[in-house]
């Protein structure tokens, strides 16, 4: 849509009436580049060339949008500095989806001897609203309790698992946690929830924590730290190998967010007209 009068005014403002020297645009995304004009490249008659003018554009994009940021750039005459994303978080399990992951549990250790917990596991689904994420079949989506008399054990049991992997994948989802503060580097809590979340199950705990803590850890030390043969194979294998590049790795990336103190400095840099060098964009994951 063609901007309202007050848009265009006041970039006609920072220009002529405060006279700014840049302007900066701050956050995922902008407007100003998404207006109507030339899809490809500016014209005299795009509306972000004529808000634009000659106001140089500072854009501090998020890096794990590199597709929008290139119309910051293009279409916005943006000079992009990329910041980070928050730390990952596993979104976990509370109330009713806890209690129900526990009650599956115990059905499914014994499913004969605890015959009893079937009712409770299908009033807790209802309660949780979960038939409708992980129906009970394609027919029939929703059970009851008056149900359970005419469903087999067989049936009943294939559901149970369907049902715990559905409330594994629930628990184990990531999601962005708190906010990034541009400029500061990741703390230790921070850095290993950036690698617990890359990483998973394939790099322990404690590789990951001694990692986090120590930022001149090498890969030998860590390893030491974890009392692995770093020579060891089996006729499998050698699980030291791919753990230590695991490892190597995991430090690569440590270094690279401890990084984050350039986001303040780019900024700076752009604004005193000199040069941003490009790199590549996108997720950490």
């Amino acid at each position: 849509l063609t901007p309202h009068p007050q848009y265009a005014a006041f970039y006609s403002w920072l220009q002529n009436g405060f006279q700014a020297d840049a302007c900066i645009h701050f956050g995922t995304h902008g407007t100003v580049e998404w207006l109507p004009g030339s899809p490809v490249g500016n014209t005299g008659l795009s509306w972000s060339d004529v808000l634009l003018g000659n106001l140089p554009n500072i854009y501090i994009y998020t890096a794990n949008n590199p597709s929008e940021s290139i119309i910051a750039k293009r279409r916005g005459y943006g000079t992009i500095v990329s910041h980070n994303v928050p730390p990952y978080g596993r979104s976990g399990l509370y109330k009713q989806l806890a209690s129900l992951k526990e009650l599956l549990s115990d059905y499914r250790s014994d499913p004969q001897a605890n015959q009893a917990l079937k009712e409770t596991i299908v009033d807790t689904i209802a309660a949780a609203g979960l038939f409708k994420d992980c129906p009970y079949s394609e027919k029939q989506p929703k059970i009851t309790v008056s149900d359970l008399g005419s469903i087999s054990d067989i049936d009943f049991n294939e559901f149970v698992q369907r049902m715990f992997t559905y409330l594994q994948v629930v628990e184990n989802r990531l999601f962005s946690e708190g906010l990034h503060v541009i400029g500061n580097a990741p703390d230790q809590s921070g850095m290993e929830k950036y690698l617990s979340a890359y990483f998973g199950a394939k790099l322990p705990a404690d590789a990951i924590a001694r990692i986090s803590t120590n930022s001149d850890a090498t890969v030998d030390q860590v390893l030491q730290h974890l009392s692995i043969d770093r020579d060891s194979s089996t006729g499998g294998g050698d699980p030291g190998t791919h753990l230590r590049e695991d490892i190597s790795s995991a430090i690569e990336i440590r270094d690279l967010l401890s990084q984050n103190t350039e986001e303040m400095r780019s900024t700076v840099r752009a604004l005193s007209g000199e040069y941003i060098p490009s790199v590549a964009g996108g997720d950490l994951l």
